[in-house]
């Protein structure tokens, strides 16, 4: 088969355009219309970085995206990729020395553990809402966190909810 065309017979004819010598979509034979409307759409883009327009942001927003499911984002998931939780994160390890405060050792695979489970402190407070989690100082608290790395944090008594149901249990009163 001659090359440039593909086995399964489809012409890509993008494909190799894009590949012979066009630099970009200015180069290509639009018409003057179409490359307006490129312009505009693209307006403020430069490069991989793209910048969205007010409109197609409103596009994209929670009940207009067809992606969106009501909002269904666990609260433990929303903490653990909150801003607040990467400052907690960064606070503790940098207290600990990058070290493990059990077995001393240095660097490796750290995971920061709270002292007083993250699932009892959010029980304790009622805290239903990622808003409600952010005012919650106890949550936040530095010294309520060590640095341990993955072997020594497996042997913890909380870690992945072994023990957090009994708790959150005996203290909703179940």
């Amino acid at each position: 088969m001659p090359t440039g065309i593909p086995k399964n017979g489809i012409n890509k004819g993008w494909f190799r355009k894009r590949h012979k010598g066009y630099r970009s979509w200015s180069d290509k034979k639009f018409s003057k219309e179409h490359k307006q409307k490129l312009k505009k759409n693209h307006k403020g883009t430069s490069g991989k970085h793209w910048k969205w327009t007010e409109k197609s942001r409103m596009k994209k927003r929670k009940d207009k995206n067809p992606m969106w499911r009501g909002g269904i984002t666990s609260l433990r998931k929303q903490i653990f990729n909150s801003i607040e939780y990467k400052k907690w994160r960064k606070g503790i390890f940098e207290r600990d020395s990058y070290t493990c405060c059990e077995c001393h050792r240095i660097g490796g695979k750290l995971h920061p553990h709270h002292i007083k489970s993250q699932a009892i402190i959010l029980a304790e407070n009622k805290i239903k809402t990622f808003r409600e989690a952010l005012k919650c100082k106890e949550l936040w608290n530095i010294n309520n966190g060590i640095t341990l790395c993955e072997e020594c944090h497996k042997l913890t008594d909380t870690f992945g909810a072994k023990g957090h149901l009994k708790i959150i249990n005996n203290i909703n009163g179940k």
